[in-house]
């Protein structure tokens, strides 16, 4: 799938956000044409394959999605960094991310996650805002 010139991405409201990302690196593996992850903001991130919205998540105004969720990192499950200083690991269903039962409190703020390795699901490291990188097993 190519996108030519400016897309409006049904569902995605980036109206009241100078924050708009889009990460290819947080996405299924190259077999599953089309699929990326926007972010909108701090609040709103969805994950689409094929030109249309296949999971969103929304955080209220208590929680900040410092890392927006990262596609499958280990059987089957999502990753995300609330707040700077939470990890949050589940099945992806759950849309809210207040609702997210569990979860890591880190000792530093971590501003990226990364899959390690080639395939899916990698291996999760968490990037901190002092340069320094831990890997997850």
């Amino acid at each position: 799938m190519t996108f030519e010139g400016p897309t409006t991405l049904l569902g995605v409201d980036a109206s009241s956000s100078t924050d708009l990302g889009v990460d290819l690196r947080s996405c299924p593996p190259p077999q599953e044409d089309g699929a990326f992850l926007v972010r909108a903001g701090k609040r709103q991130s969805c994950w689409l394959r094929q030109g249309a919205i296949h999971r969103a998540w929304t955080a209220p105004s208590f929680i900040d999605m410092t890392v927006a969720p990262t596609f499958e990192v280990s059987g089957g499950r999502f990753a995300s960094v609330v707040n700077g200083k939470r990890l949050l690991l589940w099945d992806g269903e759950e849309t809210r991310l207040d609702k997210v039962e569990g979860g890591l409190d880190l000792d530093k703020r971590a501003v990226d996650l990364l899959r390690q390795g080639t395939g899916a699901p990698g291996e999760l490291v968490v990037v901190f805002e002092d340069g320094s990188a831990q890997a997850l097993s």
